[in-house]
Parts: C-alpha cells; structure tokens; sequence
C-alpha cells in the first residue's frame, strides 16, 4: 500500500510580482504547510513541469495511477 505521501500532495502558492528597470515578471512559491517543503519557480513553465513530475511519479507504465 502506498504511503499517504505518494497519495497525497499539499501546497500553499503564492504568486510574487517583481519588477526591475527593463520589465516586470512573476515568481512562483509553492511550500507545504508545515513550512518544511519550499520551491520557487520562475515560469509558469517550471511550475506546471515540477507540478506534472509530482503526480505523474505515481503512474503505472501503461499510464493508469498505481494503488
């Protein structure tokens, strides 16, 4: 049986805005609620890859979800 951690993810998102002299772009945070997990991403690309990774790690070979 998996773990509840295999089962199960958590996070808080925050979204930053952050403007320099040329132009202003987003910052991506995604943290557990503990506090403990904490990842910054700087597209939108890296959030929905790292996103994907997370709960695609979980997926039989033939593509259904494992139990």
């Amino acid at each position: 049986m998996p773990h509840r951690q295999d089962r199960y993810r958590s996070y808080l998102l925050r979204l930053r805005r952050v403007d320099d002299d040329v132009h202003a772009r987003w910052c991506y945070t995604l943290e557990s609620p503990d506090g403990v997990e904490r990842h910054e991403f700087w597209t939108l690309q890296a959030l929905t890859a790292f996103l994907a990774m997370q709960t695609d790690q979980n997926r039989s070979a033939n593509g259904s979800l494992s139990s």
